[in-house]
């Protein structure tokens, strides 16, 4: 099973106008994803948590364009489908828990089967 983050979360569609696509929805949702696992609340909290991890989180895509604002994530994850979402991220966490050989993963305080 594949266990990079993204590839579960392909069926989410961005749903914004090219011109305002200035930063990639993959970064976006990588970026969520990992400050909200490692604690962060509200997009405010997403954002200030991401702009001091981004060059960790260059480490995986590019980020030419630095953190979107709190705004733009609020807006482009309020409106990404709910269930593509949740769909991907049980995917993603249940190919790490295979991965691991039946190990318990520990994510945000919830045990992965």
């Amino acid at each position: 099973m594949y266990t990079d983050l993204l590839s579960h979360f392909s069926a989410i569609k961005d749903l914004r106008l090219d011109k305002n696509q200035r930063d990639d929805l993959e970064e976006i949702l990588r970026l969520c994803l990992c400050a909200v696992v490692s604690g962060a609340e509200g997009w405010e909290g997403i954002w200030t948590l991401s702009r001091t991890q981004l060059d960790g989180l260059r480490q995986f895509l590019p980020y030419a364009n630095g953190i979107s604002s709190a705004d733009c994530l609020g807006w482009v994850m309020a409106r990404r489908s709910q269930n593509a979402f949740q769909d991907g991220f049980v995917a993603w966490t249940r190919s790490v828990a295979e991965l691991s050989t039946g190990e318990v993963v520990t994510i945000d305080g919830c045990q992965v089967p």
